[in-house]
């Protein structure tokens, strides 16, 4: 968990990732498309690990990095987790998260659902950390619409 006063974090953003503070600004000017070209990068490895004056505070919160589709399941219920309507049988571990539409489940444990509007995602829970590949896929077929 990161705690910054905005001045002090944009100065070390300046320095250490001139790139993102650059992005930072123009998308807080109104653009729209300066946080796509922006360095993907985590903020842990663009500032945090550079950063001059940080302080370390252990904490014991029972944090879990919500980086993908398995730690948000497992931010939710055992069983029949997830929201949205939903009937998950015979597969245990599954989550499914809805939308308006029923989603129904049957004989595939540990999977993650993901039902939105313009796509839906169907993930075994152990693979749901290589959503980059399936983001390049989507990107690859010119659909980046949906990103």
């Amino acid at each position: 968990m990161f705690v910054w006063r905005n001045e002090r974090f944009l100065e070390e953003l300046a320095r250490v990732a001139p790139d993102l503070r650059r992005a930072t600004a123009a998308v807080a000017a109104g653009s729209r498309d300066a946080w796509s070209a922006a360095p993907k990068i985590s903020l842990d490895y663009a500032v945090m690990e550079k950063a001059d004056g940080v302080v370390v505070v252990p904490l014991d919160a029972g944090w879990d990095d919500m980086g993908s589709w398995d730690a948000a399941a497992r931010a939710t219920a055992s069983g029949a987790a997830g929201r949205g309507a939903r009937v998950i049988l015979g597969s245990d571990g599954a989550v499914v998260f809805g939308g308006k539409r029923l989603v129904a489940v049957l004989d595939l444990p540990g999977v993650v659902v993901v039902d939105t509007p313009d796509a839906l995602l169907v993930v075994s829970r152990a693979s749901s950390e290589k959503m980059k590949s399936v983001v390049a896929a989507v990107r690859a077929a010119g659909r980046v619409d949906l990103l």
